[in-house]
Parts: C-alpha cells; sequence; structure tokens
C-alpha cells in the first residue's frame, strides 16, 4: 500500500485570508489525521530488505502547530528577507537572512530585536550573500555565504573565516554536535555533503554525486538535521521521496524511499523548471528533524490543494511572464505544507497532515519558520513549533 496523503485541509470557508489571521483565530491549530499506513524500502544497516509501516498505538494523531515568536516589526530598520529562517539561539532567536541579505539578525525571547550581525563586503565581518546559519556548541555562530565564518560572544565578533575550498557550492550548513560543521554541496565536482573541522578546514566530502553537471544544481540539494550518536539525516530536496542517515566517516546506515502517489519519483532532466503559475509545482522536501523520541518529522512543500495556473505557457521553458521572483505572499498561492511523522525504529508512521501555506525548517530544535506579509510588503517571520497531540489530550 503506498503512502497518500492521510491529512485534510481546512474547509475553504474556515481558512482565513492571512497568515496572521490563522494564527491568532487560534493561537495552536490541528489537523486529524486518519490512519496513515505506507510500505518503505528500507536499506537498514545494509539489509536492504523492504519494510511495512504499521500503525502505532498513537493514531489517529493530530499535529499541532503553536506559535513560538514574531520575529520583525514594522519599525525595524532592518527587514526579513523572503528567504529568511529561524534558529533557537539561547534565549532568544537568530534570523537570517536580512537586510540586504548580507545579515542576519538576533531576537530576544519576546522577538525584540537586540543585534544587527555583518555588512554588505569582502572584508571582516563582512558577507556577500548568506545562505545559513547554525549555532554551534558553547554558543558560538556559524555563517555560511561564499565562505564560512565563525564568530562568538554579543555582540558577536569573528573568530575566524575561509573561503569555501574549489568545486564547494554550499547551500545549507548544520552544526554537528563535536564543533564540526556540514555543509551541502550543490556544485557539480565535488559530493553532497563536506565536513570541515573546528578550524573550518575541509575534512571530507563525500555522499551522492550528480549524474550530470547540468542537473547537480538541483539533485545535490538536501534538507538535513543531526541524528543521535553523531549521525545526520539528509533528505533529497526534489525529485524523490527519500530519508537517508549518514554517519561522519562517510558512511550510509540508512536509506528509505517512501512511495507516494503525491509524490513520484523523477529523472531531474525531466524537470519543466517553469513557474508554479503556469505549471502544477513539484513537491519539494522542505526540512527533516529528529525529536527527542527518535521519531523523524519531515516537511514537504506541495501543490496548493486548489492549485491552478494564472498565466500561460510560452514557447520556451522559464521565459515570459510569471517566472521572475515570487514574494512571499505569491507562494503560498500556489504551494501548501504537508508534514508527515516516522517512528523508523518501529517501521511506524505516525501523523501525516497538509496546512495551507509555505512553511521553511525545521530547525535545530524543530521550529519552522512562515513568513507573514504586511498590508506595506514588509515581512514578518512567525516561528512555528509542531508538536504530536494525542485527541483525548486536547482542552
Amino acid at each position: 500500500m503506498s503512502l497518500s496523503s492521510a491529512g485534510r485541509a481546512l474547509p475553504a470557508a474556515s481558512r482565513p485570508a492571512t497568515v496572521q489571521g490563522r494564527i491568532f483565530r487560534s493561537v495552536t491549530f490541528a489537523i486529524l489525521v486518519s490512519a496513515c499506513v505506507a510500505v518503505l524500502i528500507a536499506a537498514s544497516e545494509g539489509s536492504g530488505e523492504a519494510v511495512k509501516l504499521r500503525e502505532q498505538d498513537c493514531l489517529p494523531c493530530q499535529i499541532e502547530l503553536s506559535l513560538i515568536a514574531r520575529l520583525g516589526t514594522a519599525d525595524d530598520s532592518i527587514d526579513i528577507t523572503s528567504s529568511t529562517t529561524g534558529e533557537r539561539f539561547g534565549n532568544g532567536f537568530i534570523a537570517a537572512p536580512v537586510g540586504d541579505r548580507a545579515q542576519f539578525a538576533i531576537y530576544d525571547s519576546t522577538g525584540l530585536r537586540r543585534y544587527v550581525v555583518g555588512r554588505l563586503g569582502a572584508g571582516p565581518g563582512e558577507f556577500t550573500n548568506i545562505r545559513s546559519v547554525a549555532v554551534l556548541p558553547r554558543g558560538q555562530i556559524a555563517v555560511l555565504d561564499a565562505r564560512l565564518t565563525a564568530l562568538s560572544g554579543l555582540p558577536p565578533a569573528l573568530l575566524v573565516s575561509k573561503a569555501l575550498p574549489p568545486g564547494v557550492i554550499a547551500r545549507n550548513l548544520l552544526a554537528l554536535e563535536d564543533g564540526r560543521v556540514l555543509v551541502n554541496n550543490y556544485g557539480p565536482d565535488r559530493p553532497a555533503f563536506c565536513i570541515f573541522g573546528s578550524n573550518l578546514e575541509l575534512i571530507r566530502c563525500f555522499g551522492r554525486q550528480a549524474t550530470s553537471r547540468q542537473t547537480a544544481g538541483d539533485e545535490l540539494q538536501y534538507s538535513f538535521s543531526a541524528a543521535r550518536g553523531g549521525r545526520f539525516w539528509a533528505a533529497p530536496h526534489m525529485y524523490r521521496y527519500s530519508i537517508e542517515r549518514w554517519d561522519t566517516a562517510g558512511r550510509q546506515r540508512l536509506q528509505v524511499q517512501l512511495h507516494a502517489s503525491w509524490f513520484r519519483p523523477m529523472n531531474p532532466v525531466d524537470d519543466p523548471h517553469e513557474s508554479p503559475a503556469r505549471v502544477r509545482p513539484l513537491p519539494r522536501i522542505n526540512g527533516v528533524w529528529e525529536d527527542d523520541q527518535a521519531r523523524v518529522w519531515v516537511v514537504i512543500l506541495v501543490p496548493d490543494a486548489a492549485w491552478h495556473a494564472t498565466t500561460a505557457l510560452t514557447r520556451r521553458r522559464g521565459e515570459g511572464p510569471g517566472n521572475g521572483p515570487m514574494s512571499a505572499g505569491e507562494w503560498a498561492k500556489y504551494f501548501d505544507t504537508k508534514i508527515e511523522v516516522f517512528d523508523l525504529a518501529h517501521s511506524a508512521a505516525v501523523a501525516s497532515a497538509r496546512f495551507p501555506g509555505v512553511m521553511s525548517g525545521l530547525s535545530s530544535d524543530g521550529l519552522l519558520t512562515e513568513l507573514h506579509e504586511r498590508s506595506d510588503g514588509t515581512l514578518q517571520a512567525l516561528l512555528l513549533k509542531p508538536s504530536l497531540v494525542r485527541p483525548t489530550t486536547r482542552r
């Protein structure tokens, strides 16, 4: 039996028009899910046997989203950007990138901005195009742009900054528990994962390599998060619904391929690379995270439940109106967010639900970021905490 969406979208009449309305109508909200059973093909520690997921005691569970913080106010001198995501930092939060994408901001526990770090440039304390920020042990901060940079203290001061080695084009950054950092390379000349020491020197690259230079930028992009025992989870951004567990020596310890009618495997060369305003968009994994009970959460952007084309196709792929950058509000018109939870240790699917809008993440402690566009066009980052709730425990 293949995995299918077990969540139900809210009825159209009950879906508020904005994220702000949806959150404040109820600070927490949930979507009930029915029993979700799937077949996994799992190469578990080399076994390669098919594993059938069983129903777990928690089913049907509710996936509930709680509003943790709002980052960014209309009075801020630095704007949240369309690619900003949030990460917990001590008792507060980091949002990156902000402003001209050469800065990140630190907020207190109430969402009040305390520090803005960085400026545009290539010198000490300067950044060009921040891709990712991670919190290292002992409260240090790692920043990824065209370089890797480590900072410490408040306000953060430069510790070390080094250019990425030749052949590494990095998308995101993961802090490992031993102080090393992992980056996701999507350049065609190296494998997908590269580990750097605490001094930011390259230790090794490993993992999947691109099938062609033309498709490397898409097929090597991953979401990843820390796993127990110094390992990490990785899920390819597009083209297949797969979850992988790796160790830092470069060995794949587990691969789980999920069969879903709404997430068909695709050859990267067949990707139409068209705007979602023109062509029904492909699903894309936007986050993976292991919680304190070793359950794996996966966040997937899927076509909006009411998706329809709003711009006609042109003769040449990727050209014409509708193919430029989209605002946060426009993305929410074409995508919903699907959240699925698995207990892989017991071969069980736990929950699956679909929420309207676009959520990014997950952070190192499982926070999702949803961007809210105000009437003046500026953005606010909402940090949401997903959790599993049994129906009988709800008040």
